[in-house]
């Protein structure tokens, strides 16, 4: 049994400022042991826009539901390039000095940046968002095995759904204006191959280029009059600002088709595209099975995904359009502005 005297003597010492100092440093201590215990995943973008949020978005909830949670048993790192590809390779830099357990790029840019920088370490790289890896020197292949660390899920939609997405809504369209940054690579193979598409139709692609967002509406309008719609493709450029170009669509009458399931919800007439969050939960599949200790390099490039077409009746009728129902089957339609297809 202790003594008045000695419990007093001992509850003085814990009163002393010197062992009540030593306490935020012993928690401290266990705060980094803690931290210590959890792989760091980095994550990257090039942009803010809401396709690859929907995909950032959905790789978090897919590690969550596979109990991976940040803060608990892993750490996510998340930095935004904001457009600029300079800075797209600080953080490239920057996310190798932390030397996280995976690095995730979504966008061309972001990855080609991430993949330079980890070329001469044993990071894995997991990329999302990328329309032509290959073609952008992302992996050297997209089957498996392969010597590159590196694999992912590609948004390659190919063009045609997005012509039979506008001869279904506009019939009568000839001319078709599309909007995109010349500058990104998946940008130029995506209008080569809808070019191509278009002509088997009869239909003239008209380009409108750009390489700032502070420039696509100026873009935009440069083909009022000269095109019978506006179509945006999975360009980051243009996505970033599809409520310019919606702004101008609806303005001069002239409808906006997407490929991105982001711009259809911020007011695209109708869109043939992929739900940006699935791709994101299939890129947290990939990114656990290289935390469970699979290599990237034995992962294939994921390209297997379906085509939603959707549409948007009030958006068509504020672009100057009267949709006949009979020329809707297969879509999915809609008589609202949608600001999020998930609950």
């Amino acid at each position: 049994m202790i003594s008045s005297l000695s419990l007093r003597s001992f509850l003085s010492i814990l009163a002393t400022p010197a062992v009540f100092a030593s306490f935020p440093l012993l928690l401290t201590s266990c705060d980094k042991h803690r931290q210590s215990e959890q792989k760091v995943i980095a994550l990257t973008q090039i942009i803010e826009h809401k396709a690859i949020d929907a995909e950032r978005e959905g790789f978090i909830a897919g590690l969550k539901e596979a109990g991976f949670e940040d803060g608990k048993n892993v750490s996510l790192k998340f930095e935004n390039a904001q457009g600029s590809i300079a800075i797209a390779t600080q953080i490239a830099n920057k996310f190798v000095s932390l030397n996280p357990s995976v690095i995730i790029a979504f966008s061309t840019p972001s990855a080609q940046s991430i993949v330079s920088a980890t070329a001469r370490t044993p990071i894995p790289v997991i990329f999302s968002t990328v329309t032509d890896a290959v073609a952008a020197k992302i992996v050297s292949t997209n089957e498996a095995p392969r010597s590159d660390n590196v694999t992912g899920v590609s948004d390659y939609l190919a063009p045609g759904p997005q012509i039979e997405c506008i001869m279904r809504i506009l019939p009568k369209a000839k001319k078709i204006g599309v909007i995109y940054n010349p500058g990104e690579v998946n940008s130029v193979l995506m209008i080569k191959d809808l070019k191509e598409e278009a002509a088997h139709h009869h239909l003239e692609i008209v380009e409108a280029t750009t390489s700032r967002t502070s420039d696509v509406a100026a873009a935009v309008q440069s083909l009022i009059g000269k095109v019978d719609v506006l179509h945006v493709p999975n360009d980051n450029t243009a996505v970033a600002s599809i409520e310019a170009i919606i702004a101008v669509g609806e303005k001069n009458k002239v409808p906006v088709i997407a490929a991105d399931m982001g711009s259809f919800e911020a007011g695209a007439v109708a869109v043939a595209g992929y739900d940006r969050f699935l791709l994101g939960k299939r890129a947290a599949e990939y990114a656990i099975r290289v935390l469970k200790g699979e290599k990237a390099s034995t992962l294939p490039v994921r390209c297997d995904h379906p085509v939603q077409f959707r549409v948007n009746l009030k958006a068509a009728e504020s672009m100057g359009l009267n949709l006949d129902p009979n020329q809707l089957g297969g879509f999915e339609v809609m008589s609202d502005t949608i600001h999020s297809t998930r609950s």
